[in-house]
């Protein structure tokens, strides 16, 4: 029953219009302090090429922020990846939706088309099935194959 219900398409408005207000509410009434290592700030804020990482868990916190611009965002084909499209297109970053099942050579190929200077990627090194908080070592690979640095981050 949970399925059909969360299958219709004004369900999915509903709850993409309550996870929109819920992160623009964290970023209007609570306090944030930012701290950043040596050389994080310039990619983050002056727009340099980067790929940050943030635990699967801890992701949705970076998608209001203003101050580090637009990024894009590899996330899931599947129902909950709609959900986390939607809502990253209302805060004008750019999705990429791509299969968690097909070994992430389809999400390489769409991440290989963005010019590198303009590469913002975030990305869950520990994805979404798990284990939580180990790094995967598609991470590594595509920061070397792009010629970017690693920007880990976390709250």
């Amino acid at each position: 029953m949970f399925k059909k219900i969360f299958k219709s398409k004004l369900i999915t408005k509903i709850l993409v219009f309550v996870l929109i207000g819920y992160l623009k509410s964290i970023v209007r009434f609570c306090k944030m302090e930012y701290r950043f290592s040596k050389g994080a700030k310039d990619m983050l804020v002056n727009g340099k090429p980067a790929i940050c990482a943030a635990w699967h868990s801890r992701f949705m916190v970076l998608i209001p922020h203003k101050d580090f611009g637009e990024f894009q965002a590899v996330t899931s084909s599947h129902r909950d990846g709609d959900y986390l499209s939607q809502v990253l297109k209302a805060f004008k970053h750019v999705p990429i939706r791509v299969s968690s099942r097909k070994k992430g050579s389809e999400a390489l190929r769409e991440i290989l088309k963005i010019k590198r200077e303009k590469i913002r990627l975030v990305i869950t090194p520990d994805g979404p099935l798990g284990p939580r908080f180990k790094i995967k070592g598609n991470v590594i690979r595509l920061a070397k194959k792009l010629k970017v640095p690693i920007v880990p981050i976390s709250y």
